[in-house]
């Protein structure tokens, strides 16, 4: 409903009622929750009175919605919020602008966290399209390897003079392209492995965002630099075959492919020792009544308390 370019034509796909539905009012848009971007509000208010049709828009919005509460519009509202609960329309303008204003802290979290993925998932397509640029120039044949001249002349010679340079160069692109298949697998185990505790280095004061481009970086070069040692023991391994059909590469079976995640939520996470140490208020106690119950025959547990208590205690 919401989508760019959805046209809900009156009367339906032929038209054929138009002048009735016209005559009723035109399209009803009615929308029973408020939506996380305002964008979508305006998109979904679209839908009616389209390209001069008569329509209305009609929205609703309850206390209790998901985004009021995640927000804490109790707490942004203050006395305005009401102490009971309430059926029908609320009057109390003040209370109506900070329900606006919900909306408009959900989209600030929500540009907060392309903000903060986008820090991560720059060094990785910039690493993606460098690898997959020389990996398709090598497959297509508009890129001849010559790592084995450079690095090993005379075994190349040696391999040249029997199995023939064409043959050769066209067995050193294959085994190239191979290694950057086993690369990239490695490199997107790495970037997995270092995603589980970059956050861990905002107790050393650092930003985890810098630190993971840092060893993204760091990993992404030192492999290219062990190519040439490794395409000289490739070559070795062919030296010992009859010939340049006889070696075959070994080739992953699959490929796992490691996604960020659009919410981010694995680079907020804060250690439990910043937790700890934080200044931050406590978390409010829960009511009486979402404690679950104790039978009368089973000591209630003492509650934790102290250092070890935190420590212990959180997830």
């Amino acid at each position: 409903m919401a989508g760019r370019g959805v046209d809900i034509k009156l009367g339906g796909a032929d038209c054929h009622a138009k002048t009735e539905v016209e005559a009723a009012g035109g399209l009803l848009v009615l929308a029973t929750a408020m939506r996380e971007s305002s964008r979508i509000t305006q998109q979904l208010r679209g839908r009616a009175g389209r390209q001069g049709d008569v329509g209305e828009s009609r929205f609703f919005a309850a206390l209790d919605d998901e985004i009021m509460t995640r927000n804490d519009l109790r707490s942004l509202a203050g006395r305005h919020y009401p102490a009971q609960p309430v059926s029908g329309a609320l009057e109390d303008k003040s209370l109506l602008k900070e329900a606006e204003r919900v909306q408009r802290i959900s989209e600030g979290d929500a540009f907060d966290e392309r903000v903060n993925l986008m820090k991560y998932t720059l060094i990785g397509e910039k690493h993606r399209a460098m690898t997959f640029e020389k990996r398709t120039a090598l497959l297509d044949g508009t890129y001849d390897s010559d790592l084995w001249q450079k690095n090993s002349p005379e075994l190349y010679a040696q391999a040249e003079q029997r199995f023939g340079k064409t043959a050769l160069q066209q067995k050193q692109n294959i085994i190239l392209a191979a290694l950057l298949n086993e690369f990239w697998c490695d490199y997107l185990d790495y970037t997995a492995y270092l995603r589980e505790g970059i956050h861990l280095t905002q107790i050393a004061g650092r930003d985890p965002a810098e630190e993971y481009n840092i060893a993204c970086e760091e990993y992404y070069n030192g492999a290219a630099e062990s190519l040439p040692e490794r395409m000289e023991e490739k070559l070795e391994a062919l030296m010992e075959c009859a010939s340049p059909d006889e070696y075959k590469p070994l080739m992953p079976s699959r490929t796992y492919t490691y996604l960020l995640n659009d919410t981010g939520e694995e680079f907020k996470r804060k250690p439990i020792l910043m937790n700890i140490f934080s200044d931050e208020p406590e978390e409010k106690p829960k009511k009486q009544e979402e404690y679950t119950s104790i039978p009368d025959d089973q000591p209630a547990e003492k509650p934790k308390k102290g250092f070890f208590a935190k420590l212990f205690g959180k997830k």
